[in-house]
């Protein structure tokens, strides 16, 4: 989620504090408050897409996990 403007989930760009645990922001509010924080921003430029792709991907892969050791 957008710290600045609340969008969820973020398209385009988005802005991660390299300090803060928590903290993001979309590519609008960078351009608008993200020189008033602090710290350095990573920029991750990769799509929504993706991101659901890696999810499910993920949660694929720990279904399969439970599955072996169930077979063990």
């Amino acid at each position: 989620m957008c710290d600045g403007c609340g969008m969820l989930p973020i398209t385009g760009w988005r802005y991660k504090c390299s300090i803060c645990d928590d903290y993001n922001l979309c590519e609008n509010c960078e351009e608008r408050i993200g020189g008033k924080h602090d710290h350095p921003f990573i920029k991750i430029t990769y799509s929504l897409m993706l991101e659901k792709f890696n999810q499910n991907y993920l949660k694929f892969n720990i279904m399969q996990i439970r599955c072996l050791r169930r077979n063990w």
